[in-house]
């Protein structure tokens, strides 16, 4: 008997249709955040498999494509439709697919033709993956390919940008190459004034983006994000760090009714270890014990010392390192050690969050100098396909504010992050209402 279920997807903007309708054998789009380039996308590959055709999907690494898949096409798509499978990374319907490709490793993203290429987050991908890994395959069977992103703020002027601005000018019949900033400009003075750009989302208006612009802390990476300016933010991570390290360096005496984390970064040889302690309620800083040159006893010591202070409670350290064999040792003196490694994965997500959480007057750190300089610091690069993080210094506060802000969450209603505002008015906007197919199997 057949059975049949309604695929949903989101309802094009006035853009996304002038896109789409002028589209050529290679499209490339640099478009601001909220044009909803991942849920275009997305729509493009369900009609593809509703019609019969399997597509691929690439970005730089999987962070990206598991995004895609739980946020969007797990959304839009019936569950006993799709058939996951996490080692190869493939939605399927009706026996059509799309495929995941992380572009860290060449040899994991190359594979058979394609008729239907996506590529997002574009601007963070190596200089050579087009030429090498991309456009091989889809040459091979004369497809298409669609590739979105904003300019990477590490590197603005790289493959992306100068596919854009410089060789699809010489090749307006192959290549459809587009800059979508927001309907706004900053003038000579720094300030923000209207400016009209007919293929954004016409869901942000203009007194809109300039409160958003005025209120952001970080006007460079507003910049990049919302009028697709190809600026670099020279790695930086985190900002507003001033605003956000307001607390005096004491240690209050604990609250009873408040909930504590601990968190530890245990150094190597002359590392710094250093131990931090929050107030989870008030999402202050309570607590900081940071040395070098001591011997393992002295280590276990502090830790126990620190754990006793907040009523007993698990420590989490960093066990990627150093820190590897401290759980054993630190239950048979009562204390249980939560382990925490660091990973490809969860390194960029945690600092992002912690970055969140300073950036929009969430966290409330010591004054301290230690503290403001690694913050000050630390830096983000792309190599290669993957996000490194680097200082000039240590980075053992950073690690470890990240580990103790992962269970705190954002509040966008609170947040002065001038993104948060525009965030909340597309979340507002958005229509599925419109779109719909009906799928038998």
């Amino acid at each position: 008997m057949a059975k049949f279920a309604r695929v949903t997807l989101p309802e094009w903007h006035s853009g996304q249709h002038h896109v789409f309708n002028n589209q050529k054998r290679r499209n490339f789009i640099c478009a601001h955040r909220g044009w909803y380039k991942t849920s275009f996308c997305m729509s493009l590959a369900v009609n593809a498999m509703l019609r019969g055709t399997s597509s691929r999907w690439w970005a730089p690494t999987m962070i990206p494509i598991n995004d895609a898949i739980n946020e969007h096409f797990m959304k839009a798509l019936p569950r006993e439709l799709l058939n996951q499978h996490k080692t190869e990374q493939y939605i399927e319907m009706n026996g059509n697919r799309v495929q995941f490709y992380s572009l860290m490793s060449d040899e994991n993203s190359r594979g058979p033709s394609a008729t239907l290429g996506f590529g997002d987050e574009w601007g963070l991908v190596r200089e050579d993956v087009y030429e090498s890994v991309v456009d091989p395959i889809l040459m091979k069977s004369n497809g298409t390919g669609w590739f979105f992103g904003t300019y990477n703020d590490t590197d603005p002027f790289n493959h992306f940008y100068k596919m854009i601005n410089e060789i699809a000018p010489t090749r307006p019949d192959y290549i459809q190459a587009l800059t979508i900033p927001v309907s706004a400009k900053v003038n000579s003075q720094g300030d923000l004034e209207p400016m009209e750009s007919p293929l954004a989302n016409p869901a942000l208006k203009y007194p809109d983006l300039e409160n958003s612009f005025y209120t952001a802390p970080n006007k460079t990476k507003w910049r990049i994000e919302w009028l697709c300016e190809a600026l670099s933010l020279d790695g930086a991570v985190f900002t507003n760090i001033h605003k956000a390290c307001c607390l005096q360096a004491i240690t209050p005496e604990p609250i009873e009714s408040h909930e504590y984390i601990i968190c530890a970064d245990i150094g190597k040889v002359r590392d710094y270890t250093v131990i931090i302690a929050f107030d989870m309620t008030t999402k202050h800083m309570v607590y900081m014990d940071r040395f070098t040159d001591c011997s393992w006893e002295q280590i276990y010591s502090r830790l126990s010392k620190a754990s006793a202070r907040y009523g007993g409670r698990p420590i989490k350290v960093d066990a990627t390192g150093a820190g590897s064999h401290i759980a054993e040792e630190m239950l048979r003196r009562g204390v249980y050690v939560i382990e925490h490694k660091w990973n490809i994965t969860n390194k960029p997500k945690l600092i992002d969050h912690l970055a969140s959480l300073i950036e929009s007057g969430q966290l409330y750190l010591w004054q301290n100098r230690d503290i403001i300089q690694e913050l000050k610091e630390y830096r983000q690069k792309t190599m290669e396909g993957k996000i490194k993080y680097l200082s000039n210094i240590h980075d053992d506060i950073v690690t470890t504010l990240a580990m103790c802000a992962e269970p705190m969450q954002i509040k966008q209603g609170d947040s002065d992050d001038g993104s948060a505002i525009l965030d909340r008015i597309l979340d507002s906007k958005i229509n599925k209402s419109d779109n719909l197919a009906t799928v038998q199997w």
